[in-house]
């Protein structure tokens, strides 16, 4: 029997799909008051898996990913980078592609320190498209990441602006 059923839901896949949407459509409210009981019920259950499931690197990563490009999209960015890309740059960031210093990606809800990562737009564009290059790479829509310290101190410079301003700082004090 289960092989005909799956057979039948591929075969029948779009009708399907549409008589349960407009069946949760109808039923919106039986569906919200039977969730409220459920966690009502299960609410320490439902505590620790989240605990759990957020204390795994990987979840962090991309809860992480998630809301750097959450916050730029709030702030008007035109963000088209694929989420995945994102999170597979960032599973191998380990320093600061700026000042190499090592990236503190322990979770902290209070505030971030020096070190903790940050979402740099390499050229300051409106636009976040793709991973940087390295320095070749000019294009606007180039993101990197970035400690902390380092993309504040950058503020609104472009790439080669930040290095130009590094080097006058040093000739001043050298």
């Amino acid at each position: 029997m289960s092989k005909y059923n799956k057979e039948y839901y591929e075969a029948h896949k779009p009708e399907i799909k549409e008589k349960m949407r407009v069946y949760h459509a109808k039923n919106m409210e039986h569906f919200r008051i039977k969730h409220n009981e459920y966690y009502q019920e299960n609410i320490e259950k439902i505590r620790t898996h989240r605990r759990e499931y957020r204390a795994k690197p990987d979840t962090q990563i991309r809860i992480w990913c998630q809301n750097s490009i959450s916050r730029h999209i709030r702030r008007g960015y035109d963000v088209t980078i694929p989420i995945e890309t994102l999170i597979c740059y960032t599973k191998t960031a380990k320093t600061c592609y700026l000042c190499g210093m090592l990236l503190d990606w322990t979770p902290n809800r209070e505030k971030a320190n020096q070190t903790s990562p940050t979402l740099d737009r390499v050229n300051n564009g409106k636009q976040i498209d793709h991973i940087w290059n390295g320095p070749g790479d000019n294009t606007p829509g180039a993101v990197a990441i970035a400690c902390k310290r380092c993309n504040t101190t950058k503020n609104d410079r472009t790439y080669k602006e930040f290095l130009n301003f590094c080097k006058q700082i040093t000739e001043a004090h050298t």
